[in-house]
């Protein structure tokens, strides 16, 4: 293609909104297809994964009993309250999910070795199952540190092993949607999360009540999800029997090559500046969006005085306009660079800029302007939430562009990398507490500022060094599997250009591509481009 996105090569003579066996427009009913089946039913193990991360964060306001002689006790309004645990044991409690979800590496090395279906699947399951047993671990914190830790470790591989089978869903004008769609499950797990543990925490139930009952439902939610997951969802669209052929194949023609079995190019998953511009801006990202997670609701306590009930409604407004955020902006990237309109490289810069710089800077305004009430406060978090979802289709889509042979493991070192703000958050946070000395107003200037200066910097750095075309450590073999792989006519030249480009003109290469195009013959691959839907499932790719 001559387009902008020419790092996206098309089929010679088609355009991105033909479709080779079926000529039919991909645009055309599109939510019906089953891939976005798929895509909700990754939505919801999302959410699970914010639901069982989430539901502590509220619910330790409610476990701990704050009165200076701390005994076992009950509120006034009959829930129990009676943990006596210190301000340094809750920071541990509140940053143990965070130490396992950290090793998300393995998550991606086992999701592209054996695949997304079973490694994501069983992982969830074992943090799905020490949700019913947490409200045992709580008699004493030590084992309930323990819990916290493996449910963070089962959690972990999520987004690793989702963005590696997304890397085989997902055709490269929906990959932001698809991957936004999963994503969002995150904001509508918090969401539920902040609400419904609030309410739960105020209520006795046959569960148990209180807080031992938000546990325990939102356990069965995942076991729900567990078995959605299990029964429509598979690693790869070939090995999916509910997919019909034409959808098998439109995806398979037009999904970013792949290259099956190729080692992990590990030094330059490690090393080079276009992964870690990824990276710091993951981590940057991350630090915000756990700030909304895990302080927002500290901060309404601490500085506008809300109970907990209030809190949890007053959390999830910001969580609410990231989620619908998401879905729009993702939305409108696809179509801009479906229509040529945006490099990939300025459309994931301008989305990840809009989703850093802006957050950042309403974190000062929170910070430094006096006398903001709690409404204007909320309004203005929930503007810095709906900008941070622009992230999506910015960076954190952006592993897939680079390299989709190994997006799975290179999201697992950005997620490893990311996870440790969810241990550096709170830590900050309660040193704050410490060193102000019950000055709420204070430690919270300081709070917000640090967050707002780490989301301006990885913004910068992620527009310096990142790019949207894919990579040469990515590169090796693609402009043959590219061929294949939408059924082009540039099989031979592709090969040629491969093992000796140097040496022959491109006057020649266009004569060459040309020639092929009319014959519909590739000549050294022997594909013929009109049997490309004859061959349905058989397309070896």
């Amino acid at each position: 293609s001559s387009g902008i996105n020419a790092e996206w090569p098309l089929r010679p003579g088609t355009t991105s909104e033909s479709f080779i066996c079926t000529n039919t427009s991909p645009n055309m009913a599109k939510f019906l297809y089953f891939r976005y089946i798929v895509a909700l039913v990754a939505f919801i193990g999302m959410g699970v994964v914010n639901l069982t991360r989430s539901d502590f964060n509220v619910a330790i306001i409610q476990m701990i009993n704050n009165s200076a002689n701390c005994s076992p006790s009950t509120g006034s309004d009959g829930a129990p309250s009676g943990f006596c645990w210190s301000m340094e044991v809750e920071e541990l409690l509140v940053a143990s999910y965070f130490i396992g979800y950290m090793f998300q590496l393995p998550g991606g090395y086992l999701a592209t070795v054996f695949g997304a279906h079973y490694v994501c699947g069983l992982s969830l399951l074992v943090t799905i199952v020490l949700s019913f047993f947490t409200t045992l671990a709580a008699t004493d914190w030590r084992i309930l540190f323990a819990l916290r830790i493996v449910q963070g470790l089962g959690a972990s591989v999520t987004y690793p092993a989702m963005t590696t089978m997304w890397s085989k869903w997902a055709p490269r004008y929906e990959k932001s949607t698809l991957f936004a769609i999963m994503s969002s499950g995150h904001f509508v797990g918090a969401t539920v999360a902040d609400i419904f543990t609030g309410i739960l925490c105020k209520q006795d139930n046959a569960l148990g009540g209180y807080w031992q009952s938000v546990f325990k439902i939102f356990g069965i939610i995942g076991l729900i999800w567990f078995v959605l997951w299990m029964t429509f969802v598979s690693s790869e669209p070939e090995g999916n029997a509910w997919l019909s052929t034409e959808e098998r194949n439109y995806i398979k023609l037009n999904r970013e090559p792949l290259r099956p079995n190729r080692p992990t190019p590990w030094l330059w998953v490690l090393t080079s500046t276009k992964c870690w511009a990824i990276y710091i801006a993951h981590f940057c990202s991350y630090c915000g969006y756990l700030n909304m997670l895990i302080c927002y609701p500290q901060y309404f306590k601490d500085v506008r005085g809300m109970d907990i009930k209030a809190l949890g409604i007053v959390s999830s407004i910001p969580v609410i306009s990231m989620f619908v955020m998401s879905l729009i902006s993702s939305r409108i990237t696809d179509l801009l660079l479906e229509r040529d309109l945006l490099s990939v490289t300025l459309a994931r810069k301008l989305n990840t800029a809009v989703g850093m710089l802006i957050p950042g800077a309403l974190n000062m305004v929170i910070a430094y302007v006096p006398d903001l009430s709690s409404a204007e406060v909320i309004v203005i978090m929930a503007l810095q939430s709906a900008a941070n979802a622009f992230v999506l289709p910015g960076f954190q889509v952006n592993y897939i562009d680079i390299n989709p042979d190994h997006a799975g493991i290179t999201m697992g070192v950005g997620n490893t990398i990311a996870s440790t703000a969810g241990i550096a958050v709170p830590l900050i946070l309660y040193r704050f507490k410490k060193q102000n000395n019950g000055d709420a107003v204070e430690e919270w200037k300081y709070m917000f500022t640090s967050v707002g200066i780490i989301m301006t910097f990885g913004a910068l750095v992620f527009c310096a060094l990142g790019t949207g075309k894919r990579q040469q450590e990515g590169m090796e073999g693609y402009q043959v599997i590219a061929a294949l792989d939408r059924g082009t006519d540039s099989g031979a030249e592709a090969t040629t250009h491969n093992k000796s480009s140097e040496k022959e003109t491109s006057g020649k290469e266009e004569t060459s591509g040309k020639e092929a195009s009319s014959s519909g013959i590739k000549e050294d691959s022997d594909v013929h481009i009109g049997s490309i839907c004859e061959m349905g499932d058989r397309i070896d790719i």
